[in-house]
C-alpha cells in the first residue's frame, strides 16, 4: 500500500484510496492530491474514476469490470492471482508483483491511463454482463432458490 501511495503521489492525476479495516488511513504518507478513507463504497465513486487499482479481491474485480473500469492489480494471494489472471487474460486489466516498485505501479498506471483498447475492452465487458443485473437481484434470487419463502427447513431459524 506504501508503494502504491508513492507512486500516485508523483502522479498528476487525483486519487482516492480505500485502506479497509488492516490500515490505518492517517498512517499512509500521500501529497495533495490522495484522499485516503478506510472505506467508500464502490457504487459511489466506481462511475468517476478512470482506473481501479487493486489487491484483486473478487468483490472489487467484480465491481470494476461491471463498472467498465479497467484494473491494475497487484495480488496478495489466495483467491487473487487467479483472479489477477483471468482480469489479464479478458483484456481488463494488468498485473504487478505485490513487491513493485513505486516508478514502476507509477509507470503501468500512466500506461494504462492512456491505453484506449484497454478503456475500450472494460466497457465492452461491462456491456456484455449488464444484462445479467445487479449484484444484489442476483443474491436475492439465489437466496430465493434456496431458501424458498413457503420451505420451512427447522423450527430454529436463527441460523439465517
Amino acid at each position: 500500500m506504501r508503494n502504491i501511495c508513492h507512486a500516485v503521489s508523483a502522479l498528476p492525476i487525483e486519487v482516492l484510496v480505500t485502506t479497509g479495516r488492516g490500515i490505518a488511513p492517517d498512517s499512509l504518507p500521500v501529497s495533495d492530491n490522495v484522499e485516503v478513507r478506510a472505506f467508500v463504497p464502490h457504487d459511489e465513486v466506481l462511475p468517476s474514476v478512470d482506473l481501479v487499482v487493486t489487491h484483486a479481491g473478487f468483490g472489487t474485480l467484480m465491481f470494476s469490470a461491471g463498472a467498465g473500469k479497467p484494473t491494475l492489480c497487484l495480488p496478495n494471494g489466495r483467491d487473487q492471482n487467479d483472479n489477477a489472471s483471468r482480469a489479464e487474460a479478458l483484456a481488463l486489466g494488468r498485473t504487478l508483483s505485490p513487491d513493485a516498485a513505486p516508478a514502476e505501479i507509477g509507470r503501468a498506471i500512466t500506461d494504462m491511463l492512456a491505453d484506449k483498447s484497454l478503456r475500450a475492452a472494460s466497457r465492452t465487458f461491462a456491456s456484455a454482463v449488464a444484462r445479467f443485473g445487479s449484484l444484489s437481484v442476483a443474491a436475492d434470487l439465489i437466496e430465493q432458490a434456496v431458501y424458498p419463502p413457503s420451505v420451512t427447513c427447522c423450527h430454529d431459524q436463527s441460523w439465517r
